[in-house]
């Protein structure tokens, strides 16, 4: 605790007196106040044990017959309550809006009913109709048996939102720093590609910008400045070119800065948005080598596949973000497409995109330095990081570009024009920062302009450093094991 008694500064009382070095904070104290300091660190002490013994008695708990009732079930039991319960009150409101909005519907179909009624008996009387006849008065009748049922769908699925959010909200299990399977990330990145200066040999990497890692660490990187689609291999010093790398050009074996790269798990194709010929080709796929243009005269800069197939390619030019399937010529608008702006139901030069697997659309909102989630089916979107104009608080973003979306709903964002990479929350007014955000340079734990992001199988971040001409990993340190220190 103590050293011998000198001459010094009491830390307390401020006066010159005889004191005493603590060990342990290294201040000094008067003979008094080191006593008092003392008994401070006692009432600590009596703290810890007592923080110990409940520890002690939650793990016994826990190994007995009836751990069902310890205390860290029950907060589970409390959350199931709770959510059982906004459910019975969001279903009873949904049945009365469907009673409602049914009396309504009952106005509108039965004086058409009634006539339809009053043409079947008619036909059916004079014996005289036909097989047109029959189809027209057929689709008729279905029509309004779709009119009829689609009204519980759209009610519960507006009430299944509420409920998601709410749900989200009144959780009793508190969400700490380190929650799940995310754990914390090295500070210091490890280049998995390029680093060796702008250029274009096989090691090279010039302007990088989108990424798509593989389920084996293969990965995948949109070229810019050298025109192609490089791959590389886990553990590998060079790439190997996978699409494009004939030089800058628009013949169909050439690519014109591409921004984004995905790989179709589906049939392994490569996919990628050939930004500069305002194309999306697809290059490899099982049954042909050959590359073929998917989507034409777009201009295209972030892609993302659901778990369904479905294609996203966001536009900057319409400010909006499509929906495609294979063999469509125009697409389904999933987000944006009220032109130019800030307003939630606006995106201003959307450009990196993230798909989940309830198909809500997460955007990078560029020219307003936000990311917007768009739920499936939702006319307007909602700010999940930025939104705070353009800046470099912990609220605020400045140019996102790629983003990344783990199961529990935490959004990861490149913010660009700040050198870093932030978590953000939603519903949470700021974020934090996971990586970067030590100035921009060319040492490990710095990026510089980071672009293209994404995340393996194991929770290890990959982000592409496009102004150093690199990737950088930061690998994920879970809190896997819990030790007493000596």
């Amino acid at each position: 605790m103590k050293t011998a008694s000198h001459k010094g500064f009491c830390w307390l009382c401020r006066k010159v007196k005889d004191t005493f070095n603590c060990r342990g904070c290294h201040k000094e104290f008067c003979l008094s106040h080191l006593q008092e300091h003392r008994g401070i660190l006692n009432e600590q002490l009596d703290q810890l044990t007592n923080n110990h013994s409940s520890l002690r008695q939650i793990l016994i708990e826990l190994q007995l017959p009836a751990a069902r009732n310890a205390p860290v079930i029950k907060h589970v039991d409390q959350w199931e309550e709770k959510c059982l319960e906004i459910i019975r009150r969001a279903a009873e409101e949904c049945r009365q809006d469907v009673l409602k909005r049914s009396k309504e519907i009952v106005g509108e179909l039965d004086p058409v009913v009634v006539e339809l009624t009053a043409k079947l008996n008619q036909i059916r009387a004079d014996n005289d109709f036909n097989e047109v006849d029959l189809a027209q008065l057929t689709k008729q009748v279905t029509q309004m048996h779709e009119y009829l049922n689609q009204t519980p769908n759209v009610y519960i699925h507006k009430h299944a939102q509420l409920v998601n959010n709410e749900i989200q909200t009144v959780s009793v299990i508190r969400r700490e720093k380190i929650e799940s399977k995310r754990g914390a990330w090295k500070q210091e990145g490890t280049i998995v590609a390029g680093a060796n200066q702008q250029g274009e040999q096989e090691d090279q990497l010039s302007g990088p910008e989108g990424i798509f890692v593989d389920d084996n660490k293969n990965v995948y990187i949109a070229d810019l400045h050298n025109h192609r689609i490089v791959r590389w291999d886990c553990a590998a010093n060079s790439g190997t070119i996978v699409a494009g790398g004939n030089g800058q050009g628009e013949i169909v074996d050439q690519l014109n800065c591409p921004t984004d790269v995905l790989v179709d798990k589906e049939d392994q194709s490569i996919i990628v948005a050939d930004f500069g010929n305002r194309r999306v080709m697809r290059w490899n796929g099982r049954e042909s080598n050959d590359p073929e243009i998917l989507i034409d005269d777009i201009d295209c800069w972030g892609l993302a596949m659901d778990n369904e197939g479905f294609l996203y390619v966001s536009d900057r030019e319409n400010h909006e973000v499509r929906r495609w399937k294979e063999g469509e010529s125009e697409g389904t608008l999933v987000a944006g497409g009220n032109g130019q702006g800030s307003r939630l139901i606006q995106l201003n030069y959307p450009t990196y995109l993230f798909v989940d697997d309830q198909q809500s659309v997460y955007v990078s909102d560029r020219g307003n330095h936000r990311v917007m989630k768009w739920t499936k089916g939702a006319n307007e979107g909602l700010s999940v990081a930025g939104g705070n104009g353009k800046g470099n608080k912990l609220n605020q973003l400045s140019f996102p570009a790629g983003v990344f979306v783990d199961q529990s709903g935490q959004v990861y964002v490149a913010d660009a024009g700040n050198g870093r990479i932030m978590l953000g929350r939603e519903g949470e007014r700021s974020g934090e920062i996971v990586a970067g955000g030590n100035e921009e340079g060319q040492e490990a734990h710095q990026l510089s302009g980071p672009k293209g992001l994404t995340c393996d199988t194991d929770g290890n971040l990959y982000v592409v450093d496009s102004w150093n001409a690199r990737v950088q990993k930061f690998n994920l340190v879970l809190p896997s094991k819990f030790s007493v220190s000596s």
